[in-house]
């Protein structure tokens, strides 16, 4: 759900000196004081907008507006700013970006790390490994006869190694989505023999060239 809004905010910028007061009809001391509004989507993405300096009695109330020159040359206690409006309201749009980016590179080292994982798994396969793999991918490697599997995604199952050649066992079942063998995986079913019907027999070679070409979704090792 999208969260966005806004906020109306206050700065006291300092003490303003003294002078007459037409509502209190006597010399009041007066401060400076800052409103703006800052709007935001889901909180961290922030920006200010309609910036007002005022110059207010420090007994009634009153006041009128002035310039950030005024505030910035009269000023008796306040520091002198660039800008008056804290950073987080004003550029927290530019934080989200950085937690954006830095999304963007963890997710791509962590997603470097699991292609070398994997790379590595398929270049020494075990017995035991099931690859879900994308069968029109698996297909024209002629490891089986194109048609003799309907769908898409399939639990293949590394059922013997004899030096190169990996013997694959092919399930009876294949699904629109890789997420139906993943539920498959998880519920153990792709542990069983009857969940496969038959065998293939793959190089390490044409393993390997089918996980380049993306053939191969994913890799359970236990």
């Amino acid at each position: 759900m999208l969260i966005w809004g806004s906020q109306g905010k206050s700065r006291q910028l300092g003490d303003a000196g003294t002078q007459h007061c037409n509502v209190c009809g006597a010399t009041r001391t007066f401060s400076y004081l800052l409103h703006y509004k800052v709007r935001h989507i889901w909180y961290l993405i922030r920006w200010s907008s309609g910036r007002q300096y005022l110059k207010l009695c420090s007994t009634c109330g009153n006041g009128f507006p002035v310039e950030q020159a005024d505030v910035d040359a009269h000023n008796l206690t306040g520091e002198k700013q660039a800008n008056h409006i804290p950073f987080f309201d004003r550029l927290g749009w530019l934080v989200a970006l950085g937690v954006i980016a830095l999304f963007v590179i963890f997710a791509g080292i962590a997603g470097n790390a699991d292609k070398k994982e994997e790379a590595e798994m398929i270049s020494a396969p075990k017995v035991g490994d099931i690859y879900t793999v994308d069968v029109e991918k698996l297909l024209p490697n002629e490891a089986l006869e194109k048609g003799s599997i309907g769908g898409d995604y399939g639990a293949f199952r590394v059922a013997e190694i004899e030096g190169d050649k990996v013997v694959l066992d092919a399930p009876k079942l294949v699904y629109s989505r890789a997420s139906g063998v993943r539920k498959d995986i998880s519920a153990g079913e792709t542990e069983t023999s009857d969940y496969y019907e038959g065998q293939m027999d793959i190089t390490v070679k044409q393993l390997t060239d089918l996980q380049k070409a993306g053939g191969i979704y994913d890799i359970d090792r236990r």
